[in-house]
């Protein structure tokens, strides 16, 4: 391979960028997203907090990634089921419109923590302005039920 051909130089110079891209992605970039992950937040706080023993569940089965950074089993149950429950040690994650259908309805909750999030998982123009990211993002919390 000649190094002086164009071809392989602009190869050889798309690679670099891949690679420069990739690490500064993952070195820089993501540990400035990551704070507004209330999703990990609120695992974290589960792992550091929480004894073995309290059972840990998603409120309304959704796609998040609480459930993979949580390390012990959580489980989905219904808000109709949360809503038949005792009160109890239980744990739940929840969503900002899930709150919001459980104090429309009245249910007898108590907030443990609350956590910023950037629910989506594309960046938004006014999540990366940082004069605007305050409207972007949301919350997400920890309850239990009263």
């Amino acid at each position: 391979i000649r190094l002086k051909e164009p071809a392989v130089r602009t190869f050889l110079l798309g690679c670099l960028s891949a690679l420069f891209a990739g690490f500064y992605i993952n070195t820089v970039f993501y540990n400035e997203i990551v704070p507004y992950k209330g999703q990990i937040a609120a695992a974290e706080w589960v792992n550091r907090n929480l004894s073995a023993a309290t059972p840990v569940y998603v409120l309304n089965a959704e796609n998040n990634i609480f459930q993979f950074y949580c390390k012990r089993p959580v489980d989905l149950m219904p808000t109709a089921q949360f809503n038949t429950m005792a009160a109890g040690d239980a744990l739940f994650y929840i969503n900002q419109r899930t709150m919001d259908d459980l104090v429309q309805s009245h249910a007898s909750i108590k907030l443990v923590r609350s956590f910023v999030d950037y629910p989506k998982e594309n960046l938004s123009l006014q999540f990366i302005d940082r004069s605007t990211r305050i409207k972007a993002l949301g919350q997400v919390y920890l309850i239990t039920k009263n």
